[in-house]
């Protein structure tokens, strides 16, 4: 399985990671984590007639006055790909939407309690529509992304990316908080 670029097209798996969750957030996900928190989602990705699923795992491993430094883990089929990226903590998550290059349109919202694992979770959901424009090109995605405040790390329960290639939707497999 390949999360890069599909056929010649877009590299929309790498988009989509990028977007997931992040839409129209007030805050970093990371302002409340500590050193040591880490949440990990199921993914189910189906393009263009293929389903395939692997795991992605966020650990915060440092924490600074002003920015964090997150490992994020994806295991595609017992082969884990790890990468380190650092988050400013005083830039919220949705500071580079509504730029030249991201535009987003809130479509709908609403309160649902979401049933995982034998586990019920009081979620918040937003629907958005957000375009990417890659030169001339214009990217059109629906996400739908379903946050408990209960979850550490974003909160993020789950989330659902339509694109034009397909869905890709993550739903959460479990979390741990650091201990105080």
């Amino acid at each position: 399985m390949r999360i890069g670029r599909a056929r010649g097209g877009p590299a929309w798996p790498a988009l989509c990671l990028l977007l997931c969750g992040l839409a129209g957030a007030a805050e970093s996900p990371y302002a409340r984590a500590r050193e040591g928190d880490w949440i990990e989602w199921k993914v189910v990705q189906e393009d263009r007639g293929q389903k395939h699923e692997y795991t992605h795992r966020d650990t915060l491993v440092e924490r600074k006055d002003e920015s964090v430094v997150v490992e994020s883990t994806t295991d595609v089929s017992g082969q884990p790909v790890s990468r380190r990226s650092s988050f400013n903590l005083k830039e919220s998550s949705a500071s580079p939407r509504n730029s030249k290059a991201i535009q987003q349109e809130k479509q709908a919202e609403g309160e649902e309690i979401l049933e995982l694992e034998g586990k019920s979770y009081k979620c918040r959901w937003v629907q958005w529509k957000i375009t990417v424009t890659l030169g001339e090109q214009k990217l059109e995605t629906v996400q739908k992304v379903w946050t408990c405040p209960d979850v550490p790390m974003g909160g993020k329960v789950k989330s659902v990316v339509q694109n034009p290639g397909g869905t890709q939707t993550f739903v959460l497999a479990g979390f741990g908080k650091a201990k105080p």
